[in-house]
């Protein structure tokens, strides 16, 4: 029995906004809460399953995140730093959020060992938002 084809799909994460590399078509969604739907049905939808990666953003990715680990599909939240490493190995020195989309399905697929990353616990989730309300300026 063979493994199902596992689809990378890239996500910039940006303060207001979501770039995505869909199976080499760029896509461009609102970082709320109906861009986060609209994101999951899309993913949803696909014929293979799929693994979204994104790099870490200091907490602007954890919405989106969550909706994937909510809707059950694997995403990695990867080293901004490796990943723009490997940007540079193959070629691509312009920085956008389409092509960092891009650069990210391509990331996921060369990276032999990508594993999901795991959803927080109740706690880790609860501990993180006291964090980042007590990093706001008052």
């Amino acid at each position: 029995m063979s493994l199902p084809i596992v689809q990378y799909i890239g996500l910039d994460v940006a303060k207001r906004s979501l770039d995505i590399d869909l199976l080499g078509s760029p896509l461009h969604l609102t970082h709320d809460r109906d861009g986060c739907k609209s994101l999951v049905s899309r993913l949803k939808a696909l014929a293979h399953p799929v693994h979204v990666v994104c790099e870490a953003t200091g907490g602007w990715e954890r919405p989106v995140v969550g909706a994937l680990h909510a809707a059950g599909i694997a995403v990695s939240v990867v080293n901004p730093r490796q990943v723009r490493d490997y940007a540079r190995g193959i070629g691509k020195l312009a920085k956008t959020d389409k092509i960092d989309a891009k650069v990210l399905s391509s990331f996921g697929a060369a990276i032999k060992e990508l594993y999901p990353t795991p959803a927080p616990q109740a706690e880790q989730a609860e501990l993180a938002a006291c964090s980042a309300k007590d990093g706001q300026a008052h």
